[in-house]
């Protein structure tokens, strides 16, 4: 019984403290903007759609990964042409007969201005093969900095 009670109290202050500390509506518009732009990138991905997938990131984006212990090849990709070709040839190739999936939570923004964003947030990434069950392949942290171009946020 008391879990019961304290939990809808709890919640009630929650609202009420996020509504004390809400940021302006353009800062609120921002955030949803990029919110929508993570989802984008991993339904792109995982459609292996690496033409409308290049459409998210600036002319001078930088891909780049970093796996503790692990010798990643490339370890960054720098312009749209170059990023649209190394995710055109992981989903042709690497990817090939196979679903991934990216599964992202807890959007955080580090830092959020008129024109530069920086979040972070946890993915997993599972990948199905036909007629096996799906496996973890990845997890991990991404950091994104977005750039704010022509009203729109790009990595």
């Amino acid at each position: 019984m008391i879990k019961l009670s304290l939990l809808p109290q709890f919640f009630i202050l929650t609202l009420f403290a996020a509504a004390c500390s809400s940021p302006p509506d353009t800062q609120i518009s921002d955030r949803l903007q990029i919110a929508g732009q993570v989802a984008k990138y991993a339904q792109l991905w995982d459609q292996k759609d690496s033409e409308a997938l290049v459409d998210l990131f600036s002319e001078d984006a930088i891909m780049e990964w970093r796996i503790l212990g692990a010798d990643v090849q490339p370890p960054a990709v720098t312009g749209r042409e170059a990023i649209e070709a190394y995710a055109y040839q992981a989903h042709t190739e690497r990817l090939a007969g196979r679903q991934s999936r990216h599964h992202s939570s807890g959007l955080v923004f580090e830092t959020l201005t008129g024109n530069a964003a920086l979040t972070e947030h946890i993915l997993m990434v599972t990948h199905v093969i036909p007629g096996e069950a799906p496996k973890i392949i990845a997890t991990g942290t991404y950091r994104i900095e977005w750039v704010k171009v022509e009203e729109q946020w790009l990595i």
